[in-house]
């Protein structure tokens, strides 16, 4: 997973706009050998500054947040994902994603 931590991270500075590059590192980064959630986090907390309206980047703030046992900020973060339209179709991911198990049943009122 290290080469995917370097792979994401250079596509990160070819692609300075595209947030879902960040996502992308972060998603490395939880999955590294030494990495984790809480290092995640903090690139996805970083890529919420530089990229204010993409919802997919308070979507994964979401999943992290709920596996750091945060249920208030997971649901906090939902409520961003879903606000502005993007509601339907990361509403749809949220409802399958095992990341976000403990939130299944109050997803539809998020």
């Amino acid at each position: 997973m290290a080469g995917a931590v370097e792979i994401a991270r250079t596509l990160t500075k070819l692609t300075p706009s595209a947030g879902h590059c960040w996502v992308l590192l972060a998603n490395a980064i939880r999955h590294k050998a030494g990495g984790g959630l809480s290092q995640a986090r903090e690139v996805l907390i970083e890529a919420k500054a530089r990229f204010p309206a993409d919802h997919l980047i308070y979507y994964h703030l979401a999943r992290c947040e709920c596996q750091l046992g945060n249920l208030r900020a997971a649901k906090a973060w939902l409520r961003s994902a879903f606000a502005d339209g993007a509601e339907t179709d990361l509403r749809g991911m949220a409802i399958d994603e095992p990341d976000l198990q403990p939130l299944w049943d109050q997803i539809g009122s998020i």
